[in-house]
């Protein structure tokens, strides 16, 4: 993990620790990334705590926080003189990014993210965004150890460390903390078969809602409007239902092998199993599968039946989980990589159906 998260931790137990909070037990928190549905603590009896915040979610607290400062960030006085013109946010081409980020991940376990151009003055803004919403997220999780209110405190905790490093204006507290929210939602909505840890996202919002001062509600309100409505777009992974993303929108992305997974979320079961039949290895597999044959579909792919039976129990299951132990299934051997990601995600969404039940 970067140096600067722990850098923000320690900002935050400071903030804590001021606030009267139990400075010792805060100090004995440690950080680290990890395989983790989003973000999550464990207390020991020591008083000692883990925090986990998984690289996905490290990763997308930039992503959304440059779509935001495109049209939240003030230019100078003289890009002013030259009529400059804030953007308003681009809700399709945020879902784009975050539905390709995601799509990458379930497929393969690795994040990647694709850039945006920002102007100097955006930058700086989104920066100070990100700050705020890894604070957000690390400060609910030392919430949870003190057994605090946590979105409450984690807020409070924000906006106190905001004030005492003057980290950029008040005002962009509350878009750190709606980020954090967007992006745990995203992570656990997206990225994970089952397993989703955090509350309803509108509970969430509501404890912010009365911690956000009355003159930036309705910046908030026009802001979490947006995110969580890309938010949702992208993180639409049910099996039969058409994605509502606009790969265009994204360079070189509608020729890549994971547009070709999205295509096949629209398919049913029986029409999975037909797309599967051009390898006969593979499509014998899935035919019994759909038969409900989980253990000639085991013995056809390939693939331990002690998998199948952990896919069925694990909570919390990554996607990815799902699609790298089916990589190994006989049939794929030969395909060239590109290939070989659209046939996976076929087969998972068949186990996510037949075995998983989702």
């Amino acid at each position: 993990m970067a140096e600067t998260a722990h850098e923000i931790k320690d900002s935050v137990v400071e903030a804590m620790a001021e606030a009267g909070h139990d400075r010792k037990r805060l100090r004995s928190v440690t950080l680290t990334s990890g395989d983790t549905p989003s973000a999550g603590s464990t207390s020991y009896p020591d008083g000692s705590a883990l925090i986990r915040v998984s690289e996905a979610v490290l990763a997308l607290i930039p992503v959304y926080s440059r779509h935001l400062a495109l049209s939240v960030a003030r230019p100078s006085l003289f890009l002013k003189r030259l009529r400059w013109r804030r953007r308003s946010f681009d809700t399709a081409l945020l879902a784009a990014v975050l539905r390709f980020t995601s799509r990458v991940e379930r497929s393969s376990g690795r994040v990647q993210t694709l850039p945006i151009d920002l102007e100097p003055f955006q930058q700086h803004t989104a920066s100070l965004i990100a700050t705020h919403g890894l604070r957000f997220v690390i400060a609910h999780e030392l919430a949870h150890h003190l057994q605090g209110p946590a979105d409450r405190l984690a807020y409070q905790a924000v906006l106190a460390a905001q004030h005492h490093d003057e980290s950029g204006e008040p005002s962009l507290v509350p878009l750190g903390a709606l980020v954090a929210v967007a992006v745990l939602h995203h992570a656990e909505k997206s990225l994970f078969v089952r397993g989703a840890r955090h509350s309803p996202v509108n509970s969430r919002l509501g404890v912010l809602w009365e911690e956000v001062p009355f003159h930036d509600r309705s910046s908030f309100n026009s802001y979490a409007t947006g995110l969580f409505e890309a938010t949702d777009l992208a993180a639409n992974f049910i099996q039969g239902s058409r994605p509502s993303v606009d790969w265009e929108l994204l360079p070189a992305a509608p020729e890549h092998p994971f547009a070709r997974c999205d295509e096949l979320q629209s398919l049913t079961p029986a029409q999975l199993v037909v797309e599967l039949h051009r390898w006969p290895a593979i499509g014998s597999g899935a035919r019994a599968l759909l038969d409900g044959r989980i253990e000639d579909a085991a013995g056809l792919w390939e693939v331990p039946l002690d998998r199948f039976h952990g896919w069925q129990s694990q909570t919390p299951l990554a996607a990815s989980t799902l699609r790298l132990g089916l990589r190994t299934a006989r049939g794929l051997e030969d395909l060239a990589e590109l290939e070989r990601c659209p046939v996976v995600e076929a087969m998972a969404a068949l186990v996510e159906h037949r075995v998983i039940g989702v």
